[in-house]
Formats: structure tokens, sequence, C-alpha cells
């Protein structure tokens, strides 16, 4: 049994041929012993023989049940490599399914954040338009604090009495051309006075003869006091009068 599972071992392990070398080199050495006796030693070469025909017997007494057991201890190892294989190829399916997992959500990902630079591109572009409007606002401001500072500087010029010339200027334009102007609307003043007289008809009292006293003292009627609002649309303007014409 020792020697059939040496056998089936020494051809599994594949050291047939490097037995079958190592025996050629004996025999050539053997055969040098012959020409020169003093070059080997013949105990270790005779040894090294009897090594070699009891490999080569193990390999000789091999019987079929011996081969038997070494293929299905070989096969027992390709079906565990097998199930290490399938094994190894359903955890890299399972990675690869993850990976293509992450790649699929790095996709929407890089969607959505394109789509958030488009958002702040127009957000940009909207705050730059209202940059733009305050700038220009801003530029109305500074025309009308020029005309403040303007209207400022005059006033202190008045204030001081600088333009007292100025003054008499106007003074002799008013006294030269009317100052106020009437429109023709001006008409409808009188209009309403007339219409008031006419919506309040005057009613003159009657006497009886029969019903007056000549002893009892006269009785004094109180009279009515009309009140009259006068209205007058009238259009004045001092501003072309003051500052002339047109300059």
């Amino acid at each position: 049994m020792g020697l059939g599972l040496t056998g089936s071992i020494v051809l599994r392990s594949g050291r047939l041929s490097e037995l079958i070398s190592q025996l050629q080199e004996l025999l050539k050495g053997v055969d040098d012993v012959q020409f020169s006796p003093y070059k080997y030693d013949h105990t270790l070469l005779a040894a090294q023989i009897r090594q070699l025909a009891q490999e080569l017997k193990d390999l000789t007494m091999s019987n079929p049940q011996n081969m038997m057991d070494a293929v299905a201890a070989v096969s027992k190892q390709l079906d565990n490599v097998s199930e290490t294989l399938n094994t190894t190829k359903r955890h890299l399916s399972r990675r690869l399914e993850s990976l293509d997992w992450k790649v699929e959500e790095q996709k929407e990902t890089s969607l959505l954040i394109a789509n958030n630079v488009d958002e702040m591109k127009s957000n940009l572009s909207e705050i730059g338009f209202n940059v733009e409007m305050i700038h220009k606002m801003v530029a109305g401001l500074d025309v009308a604090n020029s005309g403040l500072w303007y209207l400022c500087q005059f006033a202190e010029g008045v204030k001081d009495g600088g333009n007292a010339k100025l003054f008499q200027d106007i003074d002799a334009k008013l006294a030269i051309e009317p100052a106020v102007k009437f429109e023709e609307k001006s008409v409808k003043g009188l209009q309403f006075l007339t219409e008031t007289n006419e919506s309040a008809p005057s009613q003159k009292p009657t006497l009886n003869s029969d019903e007056i006293n000549v002893d009892s003292p006269v009785k004094k009627v109180p009279t009515m006091k009309t009140k009259v609002h006068r209205s007058y649309a009238v259009g004045i303007s001092w501003a072309r009068d003051i500052i002339g014409p047109d300059t």
C-alpha cells in the first residue's frame, strides 16, 4: 500500500523524468569509476543505486486503486478550485453591480450640478441686470443731488443779498407786465352767482288786510342772509413772469 501511494505521489508530482535523469547520471558515474577507481566513493554510489531502485520499484508496484485514489484527490481539488472560482465570480458580480449603481449615481449628480450651474448663471445675469439698474438709479440720484446743491447755493446767495439786482429786475418786470393771468375759466365764477340766484327765487311776503292790526306793534320778520361762495377757477402763472420768457 505504501509503495503504491509513493508511486502515485511520484507520478502526480511529475518527478519521473527527474528520477530517470538521476539514474542515468549514476550509471555514468559507475562507468567512470570503472575507468578511474579513485575518483568516487563506492559506498555512496551503492546507497544511491539502492535508493533509485527502491523508487523504481515503487513506481512499478502502483496498482489501479492507488491511481483511482490519486485521481479522486485531484478531482476533489479541482472541485474546490471550481467552487472558489464561482464564489469569486459572484463576489466580483456584486462588486460590479455596486460599481454600476455608483456610476449611475455619479451621472445623476453631474446632471444636478450642471442644472445648478445653469441656474447660477441665470441668477448672475439677473444680478448683473439689477446692478446696472442700481447704477442708473444712482446716476439719477447724483443728478438730483446736483440740482439740490445748485438750489442750496442759490438760496445762500439770496440770503446773503447777492441777488438784489435780480429781484430789482423782477420788480420792474412786474410793474410793466401783469403778473396774474386769468384764463377763460374765470367766467364760471360769475356764472355760479347767476345760477345761485336762479336756483333760489325770492318770495315776496303777502299781507292780508284783515289780519293787519294798526294798534299792534309791527312784527319784525327775520331776514334771511344768503351766503355766496365764490369759486374762481383762475390759472395763475408766476414762474414765467418772475424768471422771464424763455431763456
